[in-house]
């Protein structure tokens, strides 16, 4: 079994993994309370360095290194290690140079250790009933068994022994619901793989497990040699072992990888330590995948047909997860940039493998000029496909790259041919030259002859440059990180602030003040950096400061539209998707109909950015009341996303999401809901219960809900997103914002005042404090105060909430955009002039909006329903009852036979007609 990464510190705050007191020298550490004391008298000390701490008490005298303490301190963080070199001064500053005073020992190139002989006085684990594990111990539950030693620098997972007959396995503990659910899925991902691939699955034989009573684990089989880390250093290093012996490894990783996808599992934490060796025949040995507590399953369809328990899955998460739950130095560019983890991810990673066994180090970064260090051109170009920085253009397979090293040998017999026969060609073209023959025959032959070395010259030119195109997306990545890495986060470390005043806008502000110069001569890379500053800016809510990085990115990026289309493609549905959202969209709409075009002739239908450049089309079609166009376009991505296994299931979410507004709008409710439902649910599997987008979904559907009469389940939903949105935006922003706007106009339709009014007071409050570039964008919500004006009969107040685009400070685009919102205001202002009794200006209104927006509306919206009854409420003020009866009871069919009878709306509107009948004037 593999060892577990280091605990997540991350923080720097809340509960320790353990709850221990240790005692060393004159000093005493309380780790449940976090607290260090010298002689009785506390201590001051900053978070990571006393998590530090904690860490190295558990392992005195061992070397712990670098990029374990990195990993364990700044768990998913890229951290330099100038920073973690401050973190040990600090320490050392704490722990003092008296005599006798525990030393930190600073071995060079490689790592640290605490020089002391701490005490361990109590131990107790977050399970008060759970026992103690330590070496010697019994396993719980497990009377014949003794633990030996812990595996890995931290976790509970341990090498027990049967005394009797010194039969050997691992056991891994867990002692909380989290660490409990993990064990669950990992079961899960080894039953799975057993079943599918039975005597052929390369990982750990899982024998047993106890998810009854704490503390919980499961059994597994022992590797004897351990990682292949630890097998490598045992050999005294990769270079000892011949090259062939290194790419046999590889060949068996990829195989092993590619056996554990093609059964639906991404791995998502692929490295050495993570790679099992057990000893074989002939002395050779087998290579095993273990530690799948990172894993996901991509396709939970595959546990119903072979009966096997969703044990740790009660919500699936698919490669369209974010989550970087690996070690950094093994992540693939893209995810270091907040794209979602796809299979791309671990084929990436494990070409760093590759990389690494190659050169015979695996502590080697994967870094630019990484080519100068291996010789071998086929070897060279075999890293380059399954590492390369952009995902589109990485192997597709891992068996594909087993398949082309078990075939390095007839390939590099085909590679010398070719270059034999090309050389033969040149020599032969020049001789006949140099002849200067004067027979027609020899002449022709010669011009076939330079002719064939033209066009060979021509396709080695082009693969050559193909190669290159890879190689260059990879360096550009890598520069990408270094320069995010050493100038931008390299702040926190300079020692000119202190930290924990600089926010994440400062560190990209700097970057975006110093990338110009920083890649001056380089304008390809500049754009890839200003993109990531873009899409970071982004999910800060920064969307201003973002829509300059990415208009920036575009100007600069004119040779990737040869070098990397797909990347130029990427910046442009970034900037496309910006602008939207700023409400920005029209002015631009040529130079985004350019960006689309570019995307469609270099994307393939199904990519993520062109199926999210298609979402936004159909969200300006809709705005733009061109409801039919914003149906066809969101069915067809909808369509093309549904006929590729491979779409990533995050692209699905917020296609649906469009998808089941437009069918709303066009008056299809119960398919629209129905579409809402089932992104709800494929976000809550695919994004997380409590993921961002799975909070705003739910408020959507509560929309729509509201629209159906559904107003106790709207509410439901409402009351559980709130929280949720308060946790991702401490600081509100627009989830916040969307779900106290969404209540309000739930409150309103069920006839709540009182309810409305507190949500009308909370986000006004939620105005006040969020950053003024958020709260003065415009909103949907400006089209529902005319609408509660009118319920609360305040007719006037109805009137003056209308759109002035007469004023210069109004822009054209706010007035120019119809939506189904803006229509329903309107119509509110209508109501206002009947009740007004300001007749004529209601008529020539209710024209506009017939003549208008709300001629490209089906008859099934409830807004054409609406507009009867406006045109009812006009008849009936002029004395016209008969035609106003008329008009009402079209309503009342159309509403019926859309919705039962009971919905609340149908309702109101039958009132009305039975009032009308009873007071005939």
């Amino acid at each position: 079994m593999a060892k577990k990464s280091p605990p997540n510190f991350a923080e720097g705050r809340g509960p320790a993994l353990h709850s221990a007191r240790w005692r060393f020298g004159a000093f005493e550490l309380d780790e449940a309370r976090r607290e260090l004391s010298r002689q009785g008298e506390l201590v001051e000390i900053e978070p990571k360095p006393l998590n530090m701490l904690m860490l190295m008490l558990r392992h005195p005298g061992e070397l712990i290194t670098k990029n374990d303490l990195m990993e364990a301190l700044w768990t998913g963080r890229i951290v330099t290690e100038s920073v973690l070199s401050n973190c040990v001064t600090k320490l050392r500053s704490v722990l003092g140079d008296e005599a006798g005073a525990p030393r930190i020992r600073n071995l060079h190139g490689y790592g640290y250790r605490l020089e002391a002989s701490p005490e361990l006085i109590t131990e107790l684990l977050p399970q008060a009933e759970a026992p103690l594990l330590q070496v010697e111990s019994g396993v719980p539950f497990r009377p014949h068994w003794r633990l030996r030693r812990r595996l890995g620098l931290s976790g509970e997972t341990w090498l027990a022994e049967q005394p009797h007959t010194g039969e050997q396995r691992v056991f891994k503990f867990a002692h909380t619901p989290r660490a409990l659910s993990a064990l669950k899925r990992e079961v899960t991902l080894y039953r799975l793989l057993r079943q599918t691939l039975e005597d052929q699955a390369q990982v750990p034989d899982l024998l047993d497990w106890n998810f009854d009573e704490p503390p919980w684990f499961i059994e597994a089989e022992y590797c004897a040699l351990g990682s292949l880390s630890d097998w490598l250093e045992a050999q005294g290093g990769a270079r000892a072992l011949p090259l062939e012996t290194r790419l046999g490894l590889v060949i068996q990783l990829a195989e092993a990888l590619g056996a554990v996808h093609a059964v639906g599992i991404l791995h998502k934490d692929l490295k050495p330590a993570n790679v099992l060796v057990s000893p074989a025949r002939n002395g050779e040995v087998r290579l095993k995948l273990g530690d799948f507590g990172s894993g996901r399953l991509l396709d939970s369809t595959r546990l119903e047909a072979l009966a096997i328990t969703r044990l740790g899955f009660s919500q699936f998460v698919e490669s369209g997860s974010s989550s970087t739950s690996g070690t950094p130095l093994y992540y693939a560019p893209e995810v270091l940039s907040g794209q979602p983890t796809t299979l791309k991810a671990d084929i990436y990673a494990l070409g760093v493998i590759f990389y690494q066994l190659v050169v015979g180090d695996l502590r080697r970064l994967f870094a630019p000029g990484w080519e100068a260090s291996v010789e071998d051109e086929l070897i060279r170009e075999d890293i380059a496909a399954a590492a390369a920085g952009d995902p589109y253009a990485r192997l597709p397979d891992a068996l594909l790259l087993a398949q082309r090293l078990r075939q390095l040998p007839a390939r590099r017999e085909e590679r010398a041919r070719q270059k034999a026969e090309r050389e033969a060609a040149a020599a032969t073209v020049l001789a006949l030259h140099k002849a200067e023959s004067r027979r027609a025959g020899l002449r022709i032959a010669a011009g076939v002859l330079a002719v064939g070395l033209v066009v060979s010259t021509v396709l080695f030119w082009q693969a050559a440059k193909a190669r290159d195109a890879a190689q260059r997306a990879g360096e550009q990545a890598l520069a990408s990180r270094d320069f995010l890495l050493r100038d931008v986060l390299g702040r926190l470390s300079s020692g000119d602030e202190p930290a924990q005043r600089v926010t994440v806008g400062d560190l990209l502000r700097t970057a975006a003040e110093q990338v110009g110069d920083r890649f001056k001569a380089d304008p390809a890379t500049e754009a890839v950096v200003r993109h990531v500053l873009g899409l970071a800016l982004v999910q800060l809510g920064l969307r201003e400061e973002a829509s300059r990085e990415f208009f920036a990115a575009i100007e600069k990026a004119h040779s990737l539209t040869v070098q990397s289309p797909v990347a130029y493609a990427g910046m442009a549905t970034s900037l496309m998707t910006n602008e939207y959202n700023l409400n920005r969209f029209q002015a631009h709409a040529t130079k985004f109909a350019e960006l689309h075009a570019f995307s469609r002739k270099w994307l393939p239908a199904h990519h993520p950015d062109l199926l999210s450049q298609y979402r936004v089309l159909a969200l300006v079609a809709l705005d733009t009341s061109r409801f039919a166009e914003a149906l066809v376009l969101i069915n067809q991505a909808v369509d093309t996303a549904a006929a590729q296994p491979d779409t990533p299931l995050r692209s699905t979410v917020y296609l649906l999401r469009i998808q089941g507004r437009v069918q709303l709008v066009n008056g299809e409710y119960s398919a629209g809901v129905q579409t809402l439902r089932k992104a709800l649910a494929l976000s809550r599997e695919a994004l997380g219960a409590e993921s961002w987008a799975t909070a705003d979904l739910m408020a959507v559907l509560a929309a729509a809900l509201t629209d159906v009469g559904e107003y106790a389940e709207a509410r439901t939903l409402l009351e559980a997103a709130e929280p949720m949105a308060r946790r991702w935006e401490p600081v509100p922003g627009e989830l916040r914002l969307l779900v106290v706007e969404r209540i309000v106009e739930n409150e309103l339709r069920a006839g709540r005042p009182e309810s409305m009014r507190l949500a009308m007071a909370s986000r006004a409050e939620l105005l006040r404090q969020m950053p003024a570039e958020l709260a003065n964008r415009p909103s949907d919500y400006n089209d529902l105060l005319p609408q509660i004006a009118v319920a609360e009969g305040r007719w006037g107040d109805a009137l003056a909430n209308r759109l002035d685009c007469s004023l210069p400070s109004v822009s054209m685009i706010d007035c120019n955009i119809w939506n189904d919102r803006a229509i329903a205001g309107e119509q509110a202002r209508v109501h206002a002039l009947v009740e007004l009794n300001r007749l004529q200006e209601a008529e020539a209104r209710l024209q506009q909006l017939e003549s208008g927006a709300l001629s490209t509306l089906p008859a099934a919206n409830f807004l054409q329903m609406q507009q009867l009854v406006l045109q009812a409420r006009l008849m009936r003020a002029r004395l016209r009852n008969a035609e106003a009866v008329r008009l009402i009871s079209e309503v009342g069919q159309r509403c019926e036979a859309i919705f039962l009878s009971t919905h609340p709306q149908c309702q109101q509107w039958r009132a009305l007609r039975e009032g009308l009948f009873s007071h005939p004037l």
